[in-house]
């Protein structure tokens, strides 16, 4: 029981960190590519055409973001639950505080998460939502005010992110060395 609850939060850890860093390369990349493009939506014509590019990045991370944000709502709580579970069970074996220390860090990198969830994703798309219809409308005043809103929200965002990935990779590394190698039992004939 020990190495399939072990291998389960190692695949959902992987899962989780592979989840983030994929969205942050994604965001990098879009987010400096499309920009210089010098891209003309119709839909924005009667914003500056300057602004174009950044809002076509825009539209192809809300795609990511439809996967990430349920992605990561399920896999923390689940890698918390995981490793509580083999926490528990790996309880006798050496390197139990460091297990606990792993279990901190990770439900710290949890909790950072759902706070952004909650207290920053549904404002940041009020405000994306709110920039973008006032650019289809030509509001240049209302679209830029909207736009300084969404940004100085996104800037939170990196600080969400930060503090998360830091327990996320404390309780991975933490984990990797208060984990005990799980022999196989071996079949006595």
């Amino acid at each position: 029981m020990i190495r399939i609850t072990n291998t389960l939060l190692w695949l959902t850890l992987i899962a989780l960190v592979g989840t983030i860093i994929a969205t942050a390369v994604s965001a990098g990349a879009v987010f400096s590519t499309l920009p210089k493009m010098h891209l003309h939506l119709d839909q924005y014509s009667a914003y500056p055409a300057n602004h174009h590019g950044l809002l076509a990045a825009g539209h192809v991370m809300d795609n990511v973001f439809a996967v990430v944000n349920p992605a990561v709502l399920v896999a923390a709580p689940l890698a918390c639950v995981l490793m509580i579970l083999a926490t528990i069970l790996m309880n006798p074996l050496p390197g139990r505080l460091i297990r606990i220390f792993a279990c901190l860090f990770l439900f710290a990198a949890a909790a950072v998460m759902l706070l952004y969830q909650i207290m920053n994703v549904p404002r940041m798309n009020q405000h994306l939502v709110a920039y973008r219809q006032a650019a289809a409308a030509g509001d240049i005043e209302t679209a830029d005010a909207e736009h300084a809103e969404f940004t100085g929200l996104h800037n939170m965002t990196d600080m969400f992110f930060q503090a998360s990935s830091g327990a996320l990779t404390l309780a991975v590394v933490c984990w990797a060395f208060g984990s005990p190698a799980v022999k196989p039992q071996s079949h006595q004939h």
